[in-house]
């Protein structure tokens, strides 16, 4: 199964030779660039599904909006297939790891789906789930926050940043906090006037 994008590479065997001896495997291939993709839109197998959304997950890398559009259209489908409920969310979970969206899309993919659900009255992404979804995007985002403070502190001192200084701003679970830190990660001299400003900033633990 070839899910590359490139319409020439169909590769039908494999082999080597070495010292006298050769080896060589022959094997057909299928290539899903040549599945049709209204076709796969209205196929009740479950493959079809997850074909259909590689295949507009590779045409939206520069498209988040529209990919926003195909995601909310792929998710639909699967409520209207006639599967179970376990199936939707299984094909769901792979479809969100698939096609990510930024954290603005994202929020607004939640929100539409929401309201599917609700005129479906499908209530199958439960609230939990779409709390957890949301919780995993904020750590995300302060994961990356935290780690931009202390490439820039490391960028201004010159030199690794000392291991009591990065567990604390680890440990730093505010965002405003975090963007505090980086604007003054950004202008101090040393280590010294950064840790400073950690000790004025509300939440930075020991």
């Amino acid at each position: 199964m070839l899910a590359d994008e490139s319409a020439e590479w169909r590769p039908t065997s494999f082999g080597y030779a070495n010292w006298g001896c050769e080896i060589l495997l022959r094997f057909p291939s299928v290539k899903l660039a040549d599945f049709d993709l209204s076709e796969l839109e209205g196929n009740s197998n479950p493959f079809a599904v997850l074909i259909l959304a590689h295949r507009r997950t590779q045409e939206t890398q520069s498209a988040p909006q529209e990919r926003l559009q195909w995601k909310l259209r792929v998710v639909r489908a699967l409520y209207q297939r006639g599967l179970s409920r376990q199936d939707v969310l299984e094909l769901f979970r792979f479809v969100d790891w698939l096609m990510v969206l930024p954290e603005s899309a994202a929020r607004e993919f939640d929100d539409e789906l929401a309201r599917f659900e609700e005129e479906q009255k499908m209530p199958y992404i439960t609230s939990i789930e779409r709390r957890a979804r949301e919780e995993g995007r904020e750590e995300g985002a302060l994961q990356r926050l935290r780690a931009d403070v202390l490439d820039v502190l490391e960028t201004r001192i010159r030199r690794p940043v000392p291991a009591e200084v990065a567990d604390r701003v680890r440990s730093v679970s505010d965002s405003a906090v975090l963007g505090a830190l980086l604007r003054r990660a950004a202008a101090v001299e040393n280590v010294e006037e950064f840790h400073l400003e950690l000790e004025r900033q509300p939440g930075t633990t020991r």
